[in-house]
């Protein structure tokens, strides 16, 4: 794991983001107490998405809205029940 300081990491942003490419980790640390590590996302980090799916979720919730009806949605597998009840 490399760690570096924020402003190193911005002034070479480039080739620590190479590194990272090549399968390094980078840790970042910005001051005495926060850091942040910098890893490559993979296909198994990246959350299921389809087309359309934020604005018809959007569009049930304004109908809801318009509607008066009360909606409270806690989770991600509640957003997606309530998506395809619709």
């Amino acid at each position: 794991m490399i760690v570096v300081s924020s402003r190193a990491f911005r002034e070479q942003q480039r080739s620590y983001l190479d590194k990272v490419d090549s399968g390094a980790e980078v840790l970042i640390q910005r001051g005495k107490d926060k850091a942040y590590k910098v890893t490559l996302v993979t296909e198994a980090d990246v959350v299921r998405s389809s087309p359309g799916l934020l604005e018809n979720a959007v569009m049930c919730l304004y109908n809801d809205y318009k509607h008066d009806d009360e909606l409270t949605i806690f989770t991600q597998l509640d957003c997606e029940d309530f998506y395809e009840a619709r």
